[in-house]
C-alpha cells in the first residue's frame, strides 16, 4: 500500500488476492466441506444411535371407570421415558453404495472449486487488461483532443485561414466525437476498478491502482492445436465432472435395487413409567399387568425393511433411465468440450495475428500522417488529407489496443480451459526479438519510435 492507503497491485498480486479472498472460491470450499460431511453421514455402520422419548400426561386413577374418573378430576400425573440404543451391523450394501455416491460428490465439489478458482482468475485478468485498455484509450483520446485543439486554434488565429470553413467544422465535429468517446472510456475505467474491488473482496472505500500503465501483448508461443485438446481431456474439470455424474447415476441405480433388502442391527432399550399416585382397577390382561408403573428392558438383533414392489420397481426404472441419459449426454458433451478448446485455440491464434495486422495498419497510418504534415510544411499539402490521416491514426491505434486486449484475454481463456501447469508447458514465453507475429517485416523509421523495457512500442509523431 502507499502512504495514503491506496492499494497498488500487479497482475500476479491481483491473481494471488483473488485466490486467497475470492468469495466464490470460499463458497466452493464450503461445498467441499458439506460433501465431506455427507461421506461421514454415510459411514454409519457400528456407530450407536441413541433414541429417546419422554411423555408426561394426566391419567385416570380408576381404570375400571376411566371415562368418569378422568372427567371427575380423579387423575394423577404419569411420566414415562424410553431410551433405545441401536447399532447398525449391515445394510446389505446400501450404506456402502451411499458412501461411494457421497465420495463422488466430494470429488465433484473439488472440481467445482477448481473451476471457480480458474474462473475467478480469468475474471481478474479480464478486468486487469480492461483497466489497462481504458487507460491507454483515455491517454490516446487526450492526445487527440490536444492536437485537435492546437490545430483548430492555429487555424482560427490566421488572418487568411488555409482550411476551408467546411473542413474546419468537420474537424471540430470530430473533436466532439473524440471527447464523447473519452468520457465513455472514463466510465468504463471506473466500472472496471469497482469490479476489481468486488473480485478481490476489497473495501469499497479503498482506492486501487495498477503498477502498469501500458497494455502490452503477452509474448507466448502457441503450440499444436491437438496438444491443447489432449490436455483439456486430461485436466478439464468439466470432462471429469461428466464422468463423476455418470458414475453417481450408476450407483444410484444400484442403490435403488438394494433398498429392497433389509437392514440389520443390534438394539437395546429401557422403558420406565411412573405415576404420582396409585392406580386402581388393573387386571391381568393389562400390558405387563401395570401399564402406568413399570420398568422393562430388552436386547436383541433386529431386521427392518419395507417391501413395496410397485414403488421400488418405478424408482429402479427411473434411476436406470437417468443413468442412461447421463451416459448419452456425456458422450455428446465430451465432443462439445473438445470443440470449445479448439475454438479457444483458434481465437487465440487469430487474435495474435490480428495484433500484428493492426500494428502494421497503425504504422502505415503514422506514415500517412507524417507525409501529409511534411507536405503541408513545404506548402504543397492538403489539409483534408492531413485530417483524414490524423483520424486514421487514432482509429488504428485504438484498434491495435483492442486487438492486444482480445489477444491477452484469449490466452487467459485458453489457460483457464487447460490449467496453468499445462498452459505453461504448451505456451512457453518468447523474447520480444523472437516474436515475429508483431514484427514480421522491417519497417522504415517514420517519426520517432521509442521502446520501453517490456518491448512494447509507442510511436510519437514529431510535429
Amino acid at each position: 500500500r502507499d502512504r495514503d492507503g491506496t492499494l497498488v497491485l500487479t497482475l500476479d498480486e491481483c491473481v494471488r488476492l483473488v485466490q486467497e479472498r475470492g468469495q466464490l472460491i470460499m463458497a466452493a470450499d464450503m461445498d467441499i466441506e458439506a460433501a465431506r460431511r455427507k461421506v461421514e453421514e454415510a459411514s454409519a455402520l457400528f456407530w450407536p444411535v441413541l433414541e429417546y422419548k419422554y411423555r408426561m400426561a394426566p391419567v385416570p386413577r380408576n381404570v375400571d371407570d376411566a371415562f368418569n374418573s378422568f372427567f371427575d378430576g380423579n387423575v394423577t400425573l404419569f411420566n414415562s421415558i424410553h431410551v433405545g440404543i441401536g447399532v447398525p451391523l449391515t445394510t446389505f450394501g446400501q450404506l456402502l453404495t451411499a458412501k461411494r455416491i457421497a465420495k463422488g460428490g466430494v470429488e465433484a465439489a473439488r472440481l467445482n472449486e477448481y473451476k471457480a478458482r480458474q474462473t475467478a482468475v480469468y475474471q481478474v485478468k479480464k478486468l486487469y487488461y480492461g483497466i489497462l485498455l481504458a487507460k491507454e484509450t483515455i491517454k490516446l483520446f487526450n492526445e487527440a483532443v490536444e492536437k485537435l485543439n492546437k490545430r483548430i486554434a492555429d487555424e482560427e488565429k490566421k488572418e487568411e485561414p488555409e482550411m476551408d470553413p467546411y473542413d474546419l467544422l468537420k474537424l471540430k465535429t470530430f473533436r466532439v466525437d473524440v471527447e464523447r468517446r473519452r468520457e465513455q472510456s472514463q466510465d468504463h475505467l471506473t466500472l472496471a476498478y469497482e469490479g476489481m474491488k468486488i473480485q478481490l473482496d476489497v473495501d469499497p472505500q479503498t482506492e486501487i491502482l495498477l503498477k502498469e500503465d501500458c497494455l502490452h501483448p503477452l509474448l507466448a508461443s502457441l503450440g499444436k492445436e491437438e496438444d491443447y485438446v489432449d490436455a483439456s481431456r486430461e485436466l478439464e474439470p468439466d470432462v471429469k465432472l461428466l464422468d463423476i455424474g455418470v458414475d453417481i447415476k450408476r450407483r444410484q441405480h444400484r442403490l435403488e435395487k438394494r433398498k429392497l433388502l433389509p437392514k440389520a442391527g443390534f438394539a437395546f432399550f429401557v422403558d420406565v413409567g411412573r405415576t404420582v399416585q396409585s392406580i386402581t382397577g388393573l387386571t391381568l390382561t393389562d400390558d405387563f399387568n401395570n401399564p402406568f408403573n413399570y420398568t422393562r428392558a430388552g436386547v436383541g438383533v433386529q431386521l427392518k425393511g419395507t417391501i413395496d414392489f410397485h414403488g421400488a420397481y418405478s424408482r429402479i426404472k427411473r434411476a436406470r433411465a437417468e443413468y442412461y441419459q447421463a451416459a448419452y449426454k456425456r458422450s455428446m458433451a465430451r465432443r462439445a468440450l473438445s470443440l470449445d478448446v479448439r475454438k479457444a485455440y483458434l481465437e487465440a491464434r487469430r487474435a495474435r495475428d490480428n495484433v500484428g495486422r493492426t500494428k502494421k495498419e497503425n504504422s502505415m497510418a503514422n506514415q500517412m500522417l507524417f507525409l501529409s504534415k511534411m507536405n503541408i510544411d513545404v506548402g504543397i499539402g492538403d489539409q483534408d488529407k492531413y485530417a483524414e490521416a490524423l483520424t486514421l491514426v487514432l482509429l488504428t491505434r485504438g484498434q491495435y489496443l483492442k486487438s492486444v486486449f482480445e489477444y491477452n484475454l484469449a490466452l487467459a481463456d485458453l489457460e483457464r480451459r487447460i490449467g496453468l501447469a499445462k498452459y505453461d508447458e504448451l505456451t512457453p514465453p518468447l523474447h520480444v526479438k523472437e516474436y515475429e507475429a508483431f514484427d514480421e517485416e522491417e519497417e522504415e523509421d517514420w517519426g520517432e519510435t521509442f521502446y520501453n523495457e517490456e518491448g512494447s512500442d509507442v510511436e510519437h509523431m514529431d510535429e
